[in-house]
């Protein structure tokens, strides 16, 4: 985002800040509890998250030609490369022989080599060579390579495709006019500080639920997020299946008094972009968050995956510790708070008690998501209450 839309949106948040209000939807939304417990609808929905573009990671996760990272997604094991030729490839990282991982891990190399008998790949997934391949003679005879998968490098992040008959990954047409505003970040480009784990009894979109609204800040987050983020206040702009909220941080109101020549914007709200159909990015001024959120082996169970990146300088011990400390605030604050709360209402809502749940007019961003969600799969969803389902708020 360029300054004059940052002002904009400062406007806008500074309006509702004053107003004592937040952006909503015309109606109130009633949601089928069975949407988070059917198994038919968990498959529908696994195999649409096995067939969408996948945000895995940072750019600056593979700085320089040689560099490998590892990811796991949708349960598969991916390795991606950047090559001499500067391009990030990806491939199922699955030996050939016997199906062992060849890399573990991130760093620099320019052959990966097959832990349980020596298979050894180059960074375009080409055989180059290991032992006994006189007892391979049909195998050999036919060209040896891990699986590419689809691969790409937009807007600073990495994608893959799982698929790996699917063809070219089409990043800025997926993000649509999203694009040019999450490269206008620069996070791809920001130091990675590490990934950890999240995995819970909880429906994938329960946990993407907890993203989509800061309504619970004042209850969930009284003595965290609540203590510096206005809870029940945020902006909501919707693109295409993607949406973005704003939350106002609890000074913002300071500002009414300065000229808008001395705003600085970013020090004022947190960003939080919702990518279709299961990628959630926290962006701050100081941090760059991804969470990928993973369909785990049921309706009730999902993966989470979280990253963080930061603009500071991580060779100085200072910055490093810093970092890592709210890195560790950050992930044990959705831990403990959000997906602990989630483990619960996911037991209820497996009882059947109440057939349904209600999407408050203040909660767009929980509308949103289940619609586009709803629109994806052709299914029918959520409905209005007292007339037909309204369109949330968009640009």
């Amino acid at each position: 985002m360029d300054r004059n839309e940052l002002i904009d949106l400062t406007r806008r948040a500074l309006k509702i800040v004053s107003d004592k209000t937040t952006d909503m939807t015309p109606e109130e939304r009633r949601q089928p509890a069975a949407v988070y417990t059917e198994r038919e609808r968990f498959e529908q929905e696994r195999e649409l998250v096995l067939n969408s573009p996948q945000l895995v990671g940072y750019r600056s996760e593979l700085p320089n030609p040689g560099s490998f990272c590892t990811k796991t997604v949708m349960g598969v094991p991916v390795l991606l490369t950047r090559g001499s030729d500067g391009i990030v490839r990806a491939f199922q990282n699955v030996c050939a022989h016997r199906q062992a991982t060849v890399a573990q891990g991130c760093g620099e190399a320019e052959r990966f080599v097959c832990p349980y008998h020596a298979w050894t790949y180059d960074n375009r997934g080409c055989f180059v060579g290991g032992p006994g391949r006189e007892g391979f003679p049909t195998t050999m005879a036919g060209g040896v390579r891990l699986t590419e998968l689809p691969a790409a490098e937009s807007a600073g992040f990495l994608w893959v495709g799982l698929q790996p008959d699917a063809g070219p990954l089409d990043i800025d047409a997926h993000l649509g006019d999203l694009g040019p505003e999450l490269a206008s970040w620069d996070i791809g480009n920001w130091a990675p500080i590490g990934e950890k784990t999240l995995d819970f009894p909880i429906n994938w979109k329960l946990a993407l639920d907890t993203f989509a609204e800061n309504y619970h800040f004042a209850t969930v987050h009284k003595d965290t997020f609540a203590l510096f983020t206005r809870s029940n206040c945020a902006l909501f702009d919707s693109y295409g299946p993607h949406h973005r909220l704003v939350f106002p941080m609890r000074h913002i109101g300071d500002l009414a008094d300065q000229p808008e020549e001395s705003w600085e914007p970013l020090h004022n709200f947190v960003v939080i972009y919702a990518l279709f159909p299961n990628i959630v990015l926290s962006c701050t001024v100081a941090n760059g968050e991804v969470f990928r959120v993973y369909p785990g082996s049921a309706p009730g169970h999902s993966v989470t995956y979280h990253q963080n990146a930061t603009p500071m300088d991580l060779t100085d011990e200072a910055n490093r510790k810093a970092a890592d400390e709210i890195f560790e605030y950050a992930h044990g604050t959705v831990r403990d708070e959000d997906y602990v709360l989630a483990s619960d209402i996911q037991r209820t809502m497996a009882t059947g008690v109440r057939p349904e749940l209600v999407f408050g007019r203040n909660e767009p961003g929980l509308h949103h998501r289940h619609a586009a969600l709803d629109a994806a799969l052709g299914a029918a969803g959520g409905t209005a209450v007292g007339q037909p389902i309204a369109e949330p708020l968009g640009r």
